[in-house]
């Protein structure tokens, strides 16, 4: 059914955000910062980080209307709980959302030997999350 296609996507993009973002912290316990010497490593990490989370909120956000569909009293609402469309759905986001990540590919940099968002773009970068992961999802 629609809602285990949700699930099951919502846990694969959890595990793999979650393995970029620890997996490189436990190996620096023991040796250097791989992701604070190589500013590729610094962006392809926080790219994948950002894109995974961002699929997991908003896959998460179709799953919750999937089962309000699905237990709609409305026939016509009620169809739209299927998995072909669950599939598109989770398509249509994760595509959406490696597209609209790419600005972290160009614009994260590492500074002072710490890897993240800086300067006016950092700025801009804590509204874009504000208004992406807080108001938006909740909003809806």
């Amino acid at each position: 059914n629609s809602c285990s296609i949700y699930l099951l996507a919502v846990s694969l993009f959890s595990f793999i955000g979650v393995n970029w973002a620890i997996v490189p912290l436990v190996y620096a316990l023991d040796h250097p910062d791989p992701v604070s010497s190589s500013l590729m490593l610094c962006r392809i990490r926080g790219y994948i980080i950002h894109a995974c989370s961002m699929c997991f909120r908003y896959t998460l956000m179709f799953l919750c209307a999937d089962r309000y569909a699905f237990c709609n009293f409305h026939v016509n609402i009620r169809a739209l709980s299927r998995p072909q469309i669950a599939y598109r759905s989770i398509g249509f986001i994760t595509i959406f959302w490696m597209i609209i990540s790419v600005h972290l590919l160009i614009w994260e940099s590492i500074e002072n030997g710490r890897c993240g968002v800086y300067g006016i773009y950092g700025q801009i970068f804590g509204f874009y999350v504000l208004i992406f992961t807080g108001i938006i999802p909740i909003s809806v």
